[in-house]
């Protein structure tokens, strides 16, 4: 079941004057969650595809899998090579929620992972915003209040990470 937050007074109103509309990308190596932050209320999205962890076909592929994988002994580059195909996933799962209308992306990730996801997804015009942490443990409410926060500074030309 979704989970919701009320409206607020304080929503970044669009140029119609309506609060503006955003997908939210909590994206970490832990899990990947999609919210949508829509007329003041956030939403977690909860359906086949998200949230998205980062399964075992990303953490570890043996040799003798049957699936043609790259296979490196140096373990830094597995890792990465790993990570990048993760992100890549989530690019592609995300496509069939970003054709309906032009709604901007705020990513909400480590500050290491937000040039890789960027360079592994073809997402980087539709990111408004990075908003730098590890969210994985936040209760939506939580994100909620930091949104809008990062959103107020935006709106008043001071930006923080």
């Amino acid at each position: 079941m979704p989970k919701k937050i009320g409206r607020t007074s304080t929503a970044k109103k669009n140029r119609t004057g309506r609060p503006a509309d955003y997908w939210v990308l909590a994206l970490s190596k832990g899990h990947t969650r999609l919210l949508r932050l829509r007329d003041g209320k956030l939403t977690e999205i909860d359906d086949k595809n998200f949230p998205l962890e980062y399964e075992e076909q990303f953490q570890y592929e043996s040799p003798s899998s049957p699936r043609k994988v790259l296979y490196f002994s140096d373990e830094s580059r597995i890792g990465e090579v790993r990570l990048h195909a993760f992100f890549r996933h989530i690019g592609h799962v995300l496509e069939p929620y970003l054709k309906k209308g032009r709604v901007p992306i705020i990513l909400m990730t480590v500050n290491a992972h937000v040039s890789e996801f960027k360079r592994n997804t073809r997402l980087d015009d539709r990111i408004v915003r990075n908003i730098h942490g590890n969210y994985d443990h936040h209760r939506v409410s939580e994100l909620k209040t930091l949104l809008w926060k990062r959103l107020k500074l935006d709106r008043e030309g001071r930006h923080s990470g």
